[in-house]
C-alpha cells in the first residue's frame, strides 16, 4: 500500500497495544503493571489515552523530554477517591495517581493529579468495558501537562486490590507516537528512517 501525504509533516497515533511489552517495540501509548518477579511490563488489556497526549510531545518546549516512566501507583485520600477536588500539595510526587471514574472530567482529575505532583494519572471506568476509546478534552481549562488513560473497571479493582494487601505496584507508561516527517529542507537535522504499519481497527473502511 503506498500512502501519499501532501503535508509538512504527519504524527500518526497508532492505536494502544496490549500484552507482553517487546522490547524495541516503543512506538505505542499506553500503560502497564511491572511483575513483582521483575521482567517487562504487562500492559493493561484495555484503555484509552487522552486527547491531550500530542501536546506532550510535539510542541516545541517537550520535543526531548521523555516519553516514559516506571513509578509506583498510589492513591488519592479516601475523601477524594473520585480526584474532582485539590489534593494535599506533594501528594503524588514521583507517583502514579489511580483515580476513579466519575463526578468530573477527566481534564479536571488530571490537573488536580498534575498539580500535587503526580507524573501520570490512571482513571479507572466504572464499566468492565471501557465506555470510552479516547479521553477527551472538556471545558475552557488548559489540558493536562501528564500522561492520563482510562483502563477497565476490572484492571481497576486488581490494582486496588494489591495496594490494599500492603503491596505497591509499579506502573510504566509509554507515550511515543510514530513521527513521519517529510519535505523538510536539506538543512533540516531530522530524518525520516521509520517503517510504519498502519492497521484499521474499527467498523469503517478507511480511506487513504
Amino acid at each position: 500500500m503506498t500512502i501519499s501525504l501532501n503535508l509538512m509533516w504527519a504524527l500518526l497515533l497508532p492505536h494502544v497495544v496490549y500484552g507482553a511489552y517487546q522490547q524495541g517495540f516503543d512506538k505505542f501509548s499506553g500503560c502497564g503493571q511491572v511483575p513483582a518477579a521483575g521482567g517487562p511490563p504487562v500492559l493493561f488489556s484495555s484503555q484509552a489515552s487522552g486527547e491531550w497526549e500530542p501536546l506532550l510531545t510535539d510542541t516545541p518546549n517537550v520535543l526531548d523530554a521523555p516519553t516514559n516512566l516506571t513509578l509506583p501507583l498510589a492513591l488519592p485520600d479516601s475523601s477524594n477517591t473520585l480526584g474532582c477536588n485539590a489534593h494535599t500539595a506533594g501528594f503524588f510526587n514521583g507517583k502514579v495517581a489511580l483515580l476513579s471514574r466519575g463526578a468530573c472530567a477527566f481534564v479536571t482529575k488530571g490537573l488536580h493529579a498534575e498539580a500535587a505532583g503526580a507524573s501520570a494519572f490512571l482513571v479507572y471506568d466504572s464499566n468492565y468495558v471501557l465506555s470510552f476509546s479516547l479521553l477527551g478534552l472538556s471545558g475552557t481549562s488548559r489540558p493536562p501537562r501528564i500522561p492520563g488513560y482510562l483502563i477497565t473497571r476490572s484492571q481497576g479493582e486488581a490494582l486496588l486490590a494489591t495496594i490494599n494487601s500492603g503491596t505497591t505496584p509499579m506502573i510504566f507508561c509509554n507515550w511515543n507516537p510514530v513521527k513521519v516527517w517529510f519535505g523538510l529542507p536539506n538543512e533540516s537535522a531530522r530524518s525520516n528512517d521509520t517503517n510504519v504499519r498502519v492497521s484499521n481497527t474499527g467498523d469503517a473502511t478507511m480511506a487513504w
